[in-house]
């Protein structure tokens, strides 16, 4: 009796658990189409020139308007590819949106402040999910052959190309590895459209795999993996107080980043390298720790 009962109560849960999933998948991709037809809420004049470019990077800016100056004049300086660069303002801070207009007007950049974001779930990845997403079908869909994602605080540090990637492999960027699955980052991924044939990019977090994980559906999933990047670590510290000439001999050991991912150290103190490129952790306080260190990643990349 009692045994038929728990099975009953087991087997109720587990019905409203499979309703409530399905009724939050409903929602999101209800509110995903009215979200991504929202209009722009404001853009700049520099529009025009839109789509004229072979490359087109876009980059999803938050309440961090140095990292967007500094981002600029370092693509500007290394990447040798031609290439139009979107800044797509997720800001939830009115001066630093201000800032950040400001700071693409003066060098003619496309500025664009997205509709405000539909999350409620309160999760990181849900919010640049729906950035991500909206920039793309909105403003690089079917209308350019190379297209890639950085993360604000992604900068490049020697002189390099993408385009020459993309030739060689069709997919690039950091790929992340979880399980068997494998996806490439959001924050450093870049996509040839012809060899993936124009398939459907989602941005979001998908059954256990970060931000652009959905992507493993239509894309990851039908193509090999990408080659690794050269991957290395450093203090943020140890470079603030060495030359850049130095700085391949103060790179931590590869466990020590291992751990620091493990939260048994301060991720946030650490600066990843991989290719040409750099990468801060937590540039704009996502994570709300009590001290900014807008002013040590802009000491730190005046060296580069």
């Amino acid at each position: 009796m009692v045994h038929d009962m728990l099975l009953i109560m087991n087997n109720g849960l587990k019905f409203i658990a499979k309703s409530y999933a399905g009724l939050y998948k409903l929602k999101v991709s209800y509110r995903s189409i009215g979200y991504y037809s929202r209009p722009a809420l404001f853009f700049s004049h520099a529009d025009q020139r839109i789509y004229k470019k072979e490359l087109a990077i876009g980059v999803i800016a938050f309440n961090n308007p140095e990292v967007i100056k500094q981002q600029i004049r370092l693509l500007n300086k290394y990447l040798k590819d031609d290439f139009e660069y979107y800044v797509f303002d997720n800001s939830n801070n009115e001066l630093a949106s201000l800032k950040i207009k400001e700071i693409c007007n003066k060098q003619n950049i496309l500025y664009v402040k997205l509709p405000p974001n539909p999350d409620y779930t309160g999760i990181v990845g849900h919010s640049h999910g729906y950035a991500l997403n909206w920039s793309y079908y909105n403003y690089f869909k079917e209308k350019y052959r190379y297209f890639g994602l950085l993360d604000h605080d992604v900068f490049p540090i020697r002189k390099t190309s993408v385009i020459d990637k993309l030739k060689s492999e069709g997919l690039w960027g950091l790929k992340h590895i979880r399980d068997s699955r494998w996806y490439i980052w959001p924050g450093f991924c870049f996509f040839d459209m012809e060899y993936i044939n124009n398939a459907k990019l989602d941005f979001f977090p998908w059954n256990g795999l970060d931000t652009g994980g959905a992507n493993w559906k239509t894309v990851y999933l039908l193509k090999p993996p990408i080659s690794d990047l050269p991957f290395s670590c450093a203090k943020i510290n140890d470079l603030l107080m060495n030359k850049y000439s130095n700085w391949p001999n103060i790179m931590i050991p590869k466990s020590e980043y291992t751990l620091a991912n493990e939260k048994l150290l301060e991720t946030d103190d650490l600066v990843e390298f991989f290719g040409d490129w750099m990468h801060f952790f937590n540039a704009s306080n996502w994570r709300g720790l009590k001290c900014s260190k807008t002013n040590k990643i802009k000491q730190v990349i005046s060296k580069i």
